[in-house]
């Protein structure tokens, strides 16, 4: 109350929610900031992604070459072994008259069969060359049971050959794969 006056005051307090508006303008700077900072995060997400998926594709070739290198390598040294083994045999055919019935050319024809097995598996059925030199190991094999060895060289020769073309290829392949560009 006033004493002047004699009249009492009174603050009064509405119940509805007090409502605040402050107009300012746009601060277009840090909107387009903003908007870079966004546009930027997606870029840099598309790269990302981008530079993984690269990586990944450049994984699975690089494993596919390192498959075939080591298919090739046990291609080149089973027909190796097969071509040893076959010299080995024809070495003793002419050299040992009693090498036949020995123990001895049991176990050479059991390792010639081995490798001769050993090579069939590794190659591709739907593959053109593979007849080929399924047949020239099977003839190398029934030249050297007849023992008519007279074109026993001349049918190695065709083996390695065939051999040779299918390394090569896969050769071209492993390049291929690691993305080395071929000569034409």
């Amino acid at each position: 109350m006033n004493e002047k006056t004699g009249l009492t005051s009174q603050i009064k307090i509405d119940p509805q929610p007090l409502k605040l508006s402050v107009d300012t303008a746009t601060d277009w700077p840090t909107v387009i900031a903003t908007m870079m900072v966004g546009v930027g995060s997606i870029l840099t997400t598309l790269l990302v992604g981008w530079l993984s998926h690269a990586n990944q594709r450049s994984q699975i070739r690089s494993a596919t070459a390192n498959f075939r290198h080591g298919w090739q390598v046990d291609l080149r040294q089973t027909t190796a072994r097969f071509l040893s083994v076959v010299a080995k045999i024809h070495f003793e055919y002419d050299t040992n008259p009693e090498y036949s019935n020995s123990k001895e050319s049991n176990k050479d024809y059991s390792d010639l069969i081995e490798n001769q097995a050993m090579i069939e598996l590794m190659l591709d059925t739907s593959k053109d060359y593979t007849p080929a030199i399924i047949g020239h190991l099977e003839k190398i094999i029934q030249m050297l049971r007849s023992r008519d060895v007279s074109g026993l060289t001349e049918q190695s020769n065709k083996l390695t050959s065939r051999v040779n073309k299918v390394l090569e290829q896969t050769w071209d392949d492993i390049r291929r794969d690691l993305g080395a560009k071929l000569k034409s």
